[in-house]
């Protein structure tokens, strides 16, 4: 009983409960198919919607786990079904802009420590993560298309 007593996490609970109630207010609301609806009728490629989105999210809330949570309750809903390429495309999205997000906090903590100068972090960070992201979309985008 003790393991399960210390190793019950509320942080873990409260934002698996709070990613679930999340999806299904986006999902009630039929944000996502409004969304969605409203990007394919101007044109927005459906690879976006598991491309763009995790990257903006991620860039914004610096956290690749809320990105992906967040990224997929929109997805979910208007789409039938995943395939693993559209998955990896979505996760590896939301890891990318967390990673390059000046809001990242072990970046910032990282730079201070070591007394380093952000733009100099940026001058290798932003072209090393713009060529993984390259080589990522378009092997995804392979897999998604042809398979």
């Amino acid at each position: 009983m003790s393991v399960i007593r210390k190793g019950f996490r509320w942080p873990l609970v409260t934002s698996v409960l709070g990613a679930l109630y999340f999806r299904n207010v986006i999902r009630y609301m039929h944000v996502d198919s409004f969304i969605v609806e409203n990007a394919i009728s101007f044109g927005f490629p459906t690879i976006a919607f598991f491309s763009l989105i995790p990257l903006i999210f991620g860039f914004i809330t610096a956290e690749p786990q809320t990105s992906a949570i967040m990224s997929t309750s929109l997805v979910t809903g208007a789409f039938e079904k995943f395939i693993p390429a559209q998955v990896a495309l979505l996760y590896v999205s939301s890891f990318l802009a967390y990673f390059t997000s000046p809001l990242h906090l072990c970046l910032i903590l990282t730079v201070g420590f070591f007394k380093s100068n952000i733009r100099e972090v940026f001058k290798w960070l932003v072209p090393s993560s713009v060529l993984v992201y390259c080589v990522q979309f378009a092997v995804c985008y392979l897999l998604i298309e042809y398979f």
